[in-house]
């Protein structure tokens, strides 16, 4: 299809940007893989093109949707420092033709590209997850090193950015040759700093080839309660909200939203009068497991599909005596949701203080 003409808000899916960042300085706390946004026709995750155009004063993230539906812009207040630092970045570079050319191959699906690439890096290069690289093994341990160690990143990622995209890139492809090299250079103590947001970033699926660097951490990358507990004492925190307003929330909430909370790919604040206002937030792969959900929760009541592709939704409640508001938890899922089943994504809606049970739809 021709390209989408109205910009959309982002359904973003990894870590949203910090304050404002400066480029080149090691400030840049997301990849640019943080730009791709699900296409609205097919639900793909669409990857950023490397062009931004500006809609009525907002700068837009221009992305193309891989099974063929074109591009469109998306735009999140979230990601307008990463954006910002991107165009700043790019403005910057000694051969824009160059850096378009090598986005453009790290993120297309040419391996033998990519492996040349990797070999002989260019002086300036965009960094993206390793999830939206087709990095092929035998060049693993190659890209590893150059996350770690490369100068030429642009913008330039922070250390914790690149510790944990060169261990995400050992368990993506199961490299051990990535573990030895990050070992070589990684502490025990940069590893523990980016175990939490990988494990969700993983789902908290078997460590592997990592198991080594985790050192006795195993029960922490499997996960706990504790993330589970953090989401609830967020919904409890939001039963302080009385009108509903975008400030009142961020003042409610008392935590940093940027970086999201939880591992969370993407957090949405929307202001509005009370059963309009809402957290939302967003996992890619699924994280918070319905057993989790309900062993803090209490028994998630299953809501009425809208139709047949419809999300499976479970329904909490969340009330403070006292408080003027409640809040209905609605955990979203793929598929009919069992124990072991992750959650896409997680909406906190803030209602009038109401009694048990009446949380209504979604």
């Amino acid at each position: 299809m021709d390209r989408v003409e109205a910009a959309r808000v982002s359904r973003l899916n990894l870590l949203p940007a910090h304050e404002p960042m400066t480029v080149n300085e090691g400030t840049l706390v997301a990849t640019l893989s943080s730009l791709r946004s699900e296409c609205e026709l097919c639900g793909a995750w669409s990857t950023f093109t490397g062009r931004t155009e500006t809609r009525d004063g907002r700068t837009c993230a221009i992305v193309r949707c891989p099974g063929g539906h074109g591009e469109f812009s998306v735009w999140n207040r979230d990601r307008e420092p990463l954006v910002a630092a991107y165009e700043r970045a790019r403005a910057s570079v000694r051969d824009p033709e160059a850096y378009q050319r090598t986005l453009a191959t790290l993120t297309g699906a040419d391996g033998d590209a990519i492996a040349a690439l990797i070999a002989a890096p260019p002086p300036e290069l965009p960094l993206f997850s390793i999830e939206d690289v087709a990095v092929p093994a035998a060049a693993a341990r190659r890209w590893c090193e150059l996350v770690l160690d490369g100068a030429g990143w642009c913008p330039a990622p922070t250390r914790s950015v690149r510790v944990e995209e060169a261990l995400a890139t050992a368990l993506h492809l199961d490299s051990r040759a990535c573990v030895d090299s990050i070992a070589a250079r990684v502490s025990a103590d940069e590893v523990s700093g980016a175990l939490e947001r990988l494990a969700l970033r993983f789902h908290h699926r078997d460590p592997g080839v990592l198991a080594p660097l985790l050192q006795g951490s195993q029960q922490a990358w499997r996960g706990s309660m504790s993330n589970v507990r953090f989401l609830r004492s967020m919904a409890e925190r939001l039963c302080a909200v009385a009108s509903g307003a975008e400030e009142e929330i961020r003042a409610a909430l008392a935590i940093p939203t940027q970086p999201a909370p939880l591992g969370a790919r993407g957090l949405e604040i929307t202001g509005g009068v009370l059963s309009r206002a809402s957290v939302e937030l967003r996992f890619s792969p699924p994280a918070l497991t319905r057993a989790q959900l309900d062993g803090v929760f209490g028994q998630g009541e299953a809501l009425p599909r809208t139709g047949p592709g419809a999300a499976h939704v479970l329904a909490y409640d969340v009330r403070i005596a006292g408080a003027p508001a409640s809040v209905s938890v609605f955990a979203r899922f793929s598929g009919l949701p069992g124990p072991e089943s992750g959650a896409n994504s997680i909406l906190l809606r803030i209602d009038p203080a109401c009694a048990e049970g009446e949380h209504g739809g979604v």
